[in-house]
């Protein structure tokens, strides 16, 4: 489900004019008669401030630097039919102060006026002779905003910047009859772009029933034309395909998935509201789609979204469901996803992104992981008749042995016949494979080829045979093969560190997809532990090692405390109590009282101390620990702030091994 919230900035400039002086002999107060003769000199002040912006979500608005800012500012003054302007041009403006004065010379009479701001000169100003040259002005423009686009204002009488917005979403200046001194006109000027924070939120069920991995994240078909007023999104006030279609901006794939989500700034592109009953699958910019993905000519169907200049989100990705799972027969979807999402003011049928606009758009993948919109392949476009590893392309364990040390990754084969997986010289890798019989059994091995059965989601599970230092164990990556001697860990913990001394094992499945023979691999590396301190011997008391991942592979008995778990095991990498964390990294019930040995010198595996954990977050470069909390023997720590935060709440698990204080 497609969720998006709107919300409104509110005005980014206040500005107020005011009759200041008069020093003309024939100039009327006013008081004396009910006319004031039109083109008598005057002066008047504009004094701008910049008050606090209310918002509803002040993570929403960046009213720094970039957005709405101010380098220059001109009035343009026309008369009553728009024409004969003349302007007063500030070259420089201090946005950092609150307050700011600035006198200017016009005429009594009735008026356009208008506020413009980043020109770049006063001679630009001037080009816009008539009110209707300024607004039709169109500019060509980079990928995104800047900050320093132009921005219009409309000046209206009194101090209600409110007026001045009605006039500008109208289009329509009222204008100003200039007559006395001491009287107050105001103006608010709109920035011709918004800002849009996108995130991805996955909310999935476990994942022996779907799995989706996000692959690339774009905003395509962004404007590359603002102008000073907004369009209609009506006819043809409106972008041409022409002006959107070569821009587009790719996210950074784990900023987009994180809680604050990631943002980019866009200009105004109003492609109008299209009538739509059918709800959400359906949302087309007024093109017949298809019920289902029957006989869809897809390079037709593309070609008429590439036609438009709607602005849209693409999610490219690798996905898998099973669809239905019995004692004897599983179905099974996987391949490659390619979701389409059209941005508007709504989920259903706008298709318009307005100016000054702060925009929250979440793309929710939950429950099935919009299995169900597949079948609007016109807009989603799935290829799910495939055989992929799940994770996909690497997956990355460490030197916690054989028990408690196991990764776990899947096969998903949806090509309707069986498949094999297979791997070379295993029998003599340092590495165990645990994987499910035909039986239904779990056992551990060394095999060199698996089977697997049509529409089936097959599970296995990695870890070195026993625990894993340099020096201890021969590492395929470097010169560190020397047996019984850990040193290399002090000397060499950069590399460590770093990743650059792992053992590898690449597993291979083949299959045929659609007529075409197919290739998918899966590279395993085991990362050796990282030292945390100058101790490096494994039997000397002062040596700590940490993991290289969180979490470990433990039956949910255990983490409850019990003693005869049932059940096979899983992969836990978060908890919600210290008691739990406790005993999920000494892979026993009784926790840190009785915790397991991981075979490699005295050492035996421990929740960290909160200084553990800090060392941690000094050294791994590899793979770092995630921006949330972790637990710690001191509580929860907050990765973020690099502090305590109680000991309440949800959070990671990352185990180090160290010789107990016994």
């Amino acid at each position: 489900m497609l969720h998006k919230n709107i919300i409104k900035l509110a005005a980014l400039l206040w500005c107020v004019l005011t009759v200041a002086s008069c020093t003309n002999e024939d100039f009327d107060k006013g008081n004396n008669g009910p006319d004031v003769p039109e083109g008598l000199p005057v002066t008047l002040k504009l004094n701008i401030g910049t008050p606090e912006v209310p918002v509803v979500e002040t993570k929403s608005l960046d009213n720094g630097d970039t957005f709405g800012q101010i380098n220059d500012l001109a009035v343009l003054v026309y008369d009553k039919d728009g024409k004969n302007g003349t302007v007063a041009y500030w070259k420089r403006w201090d946005d950092d102060t609150d307050q700011r004065t600035v006198e200017f010379s016009t005429k009594t009479g009735q008026h356009k006026m208008y506020v413009l701001t980043n020109t770049g000169s006063q001679s630009v100003a001037a080009g816009y002779a008539t009110e209707a040259d300024l607004l039709a002005a169109q500019f060509q423009a980079s990928l995104g905003p800047t900050g320093k686009e132009m921005m219009l204002g409309f000046v209206a009488e009194g101090t209600d910047a409110s007026k001045s917005s009605e006039m500008y979403e109208k289009g329509i200046n009222t204008g100003v009859n200039v007559t006395t001194d001491g009287a107050s006109y105001c103006a608010r000027v709109v920035p011709p772009y918004s800002k849009v924070t996108f995130r991805i939120t996955k909310n999935l069920p476990d994942m022996d029933k779907v799995y989706l991995n996000i692959h690339s994240v774009k905003v395509r078909k962004l404007p590359s034309v603002y102008t000073l007023m907004p369009f209609s999104g009506e006819g043809d006030s409106k972008l041409k395909p022409e002006q959107t279609a070569a821009a587009e901006i790719e996210f950074d794939i784990d900023e987009v998935q994180s809680n604050g989500g990631s943002f980019f700034y866009m200009y105004e592109n109003k492609q109008g509201v299209y009538p739509n009953e059918k709800g959400v699958a359906y949302k087309s910019p007024g093109i017949d789609v298809p019920e289902n993905a029957d006989a869809v000519d897809y390079d037709t169907w593309f070609k008429k979204w590439d036609d438009l200049a709607c602005t849209y989100i693409e999610v490219k990705g690798k996905y898998s469901i099973v669809k239905s799972q019995t004692s004897s027969s599983t179905i099974v979807d996987a391949g490659d996803i390619n979701y389409r999402f059209f941005l508007g003011e709504d989920i259903t049928s706008d298709f318009n992104i307005c100016r000054n606009k702060s925009y929250i758009v979440t793309l929710d993948f939950s429950q099935e992981a919009g299995y169900g919109e597949l079948k609007h392949e016109w807009r989603v476009h799935a290829k799910l008749d495939e055989a992929t590893f799940l994770p996909e392309g690497e997956l990355v364990i460490d030197g916690y042995p054989q028990g408690f040390g196991y990764v776990p990754f899947y096969v998903a084969n949806a090509t309707g016949s069986g498949i094999s997986m297979t791997t070379t010289n295993f029998s003599s890798s340092d590495m165990i494979i645990y994987y499910q019989k035909t039986d239904g059994n779990w056992e551990s091995g060394s095999a060199t080829s698996y089977n697997i059965g049509a529409n089936k989601l097959s599970e296995y599970a990695l870890a070195p045979t026993e625990g894993g230092i340099i020096g201890y164990r021969p590492y395929s990556s470097g010169d560190f093969t020397k047996d019984y001697d850990s040193a290399p860990n002090l000397s060499k913990r950069d590399d460590v560190r770093n990743g650059k001394v792992y053992n590898t094992r690449k597993f291979t499945i083949t299959f045929t997809a659609n007529g075409i023979n197919e290739t998918s691999e899966l590279i395993v590396k085991e990362m050796p532990l990282l030292l945390l301190t100058d101790e490096p011997d494994p039997n000397k008391r002062g040596a700590v090692y940490a993991r290289r991942l969180d979490g470990m592979y433990l039956e949910l008995g255990t983490l409850d405390g019990d003693y005869a778990p049932q059940g096979r095991k899983q992969y836990i990498n978060r908890t919600n109590t210290l008691r739990k964390a406790d005993r999920l990294c000494a892979a026993s019930p009784d926790g840190s009282k009785n915790p397991s040995q991981i075979n490699i010198g005295g050492l035996f595996t421990y929740l960290p101390s909160s200084a553990e954990l800090k060392k941690i977050i000094e050294l791994e470069a590899y793979n770092p620990l995630k921006n949330k909390k972790y637990w710690t023997t001191d509580g929860l720590f907050d990765v973020e702030t690099n502090s305590l935060v109680g000991g309440e709440g949800e959070g990671y698990v990352r185990c180090v091994a160290k010789i107990p204080n016994w």
